[in-house]
């Protein structure tokens, strides 16, 4: 909804609801503008996603994208070898997942499905009150939950300051090794960076 067409909108109109979790793709200025009220639907999804988050980085930490194109190309290798050769395979028990902005109603879910695997789960949000436990989960700076993390997934809200949040300094400070999931709102992304960082 951008700006020409909520300034267009009927006097009558006093709120727009979005029905999901995101609301970028609503100019909050013109709104404001109208005093028109915004809101959202928190609990929109939040089984569907926190389960696409996880099966996200199940596939990714054995490959399954890649070894499944490759045997729907008639390419058996490794059905025939029986491992995954030179692709990643990574046990998720005991692995570090780092939830970027995991305070909210989706991060807290993946955080209890990646508990119950066996991971380690770090968060870190804008809305955090201090470092430290919350709620059961280890609350770190942004930096330590890069520089730690086996695993990062994203679940912030896209906004002026979550635009690029992961961009070429933030790849950089990530361990080599680390699987990147962002099920949140994709330019929270620099996908140049991430470009070039591949």
């Amino acid at each position: 909804l951008p700006a020409d067409l909520i300034h267009a909108l009927p006097a009558s109109v006093r709120l727009i609801c979005e029905a999901g979790t995101g609301y970028n793709n609503v100019d909050l200025g013109a709104c404001r503008e109208r005093g028109i009220s915004v809101s959202n639907v928190p609990t929109y999804a939040t089984e569907a996603m926190a389960h696409m988050a996880i099966t996200s980085l199940m596939a990714c930490s054995c490959s399954l994208w890649q070894q499944a194109a490759a045997f729907g190309c008639g390419d058996f290798q490794y059905l025939e070898q029986c491992h995954p050769g030179s692709l990643t395979h990574v046990e998720l028990h005991g692995k570090t997942l780092g939830l970027v902005g995991g305070l909210g109603t989706i991060g807290k879910r993946v955080a209890a499905i990646a508990s119950a695997l066996g991971m380690k789960v770090v968060a870190s949000s804008s809305r955090m009150a201090a470092i430290g436990q919350q709620n059961g989960m280890e609350v770190v700076s942004l930096d330590e939950l890069r520089e730690t993390s086996d695993l990062v997934s994203i679940h912030c809200p896209l906004n002026a300051n979550t635009k690029g949040l992961i961009g070429r300094v933030e790849l950089a400070k990530m361990k080599p090794t680390a699987l990147l999931i962002n099920t949140a709102r994709g330019r929270s992304i620099d996908e140049e960076a991430m470009v070039k960082a591949l």
